[in-house]
């Protein structure tokens, strides 16, 4: 329901039209969503939007960095330093597995001891 709802609201256009024009919580309210539904909604158009913004790598980086667990805003932060240095996905981090605690932990890449 809340797909159709959001598709028509875009004209059928995607996340992309969607993060491009983001509705605002109200809106979302508005077209049916529970108040929790809309506040996640937009955090994720939000969170798109921030991402299309960013090169392919750091992109991908923060993709998969959210995936993983990472808070949106924390991987949208930190995924320019980590592709930068060539720890950007699941292989470049299986890859450099001897040396990744000291490099996960270089004060250059700012990641807290828990994300690391």
């Amino acid at each position: 329901e809340y797909a159709r709802k959001l598709s028509a609201r875009c004209g059928g256009g995607g996340v992309a039209a969607l993060a491009a024009a983001p509705p605002s919580q109200a809106e979302l309210r508005g077209l049916g969503f529970k108040r929790g539904h809309a506040a996640l909604v937009a955090s994720e158009l939000a969170f798109a939007r921030q991402l299309s913004a960013l090169p392919a790598q750091p992109a991908a980086t923060a993709t998969w960095l959210a995936q993983a667990g990472l808070p949106a805003s924390e991987a949208l932060l930190r995924a320019p330093g980590l592709a930068a240095a060539s720890l950007g996905s699941a292989e470049q981090l299986r890859a450099a597995a001897g040396s990744l605690p000291s490099r996960l932990l270089d004060p250059s890449l700012a990641l807290k001891r828990g994300h690391a």
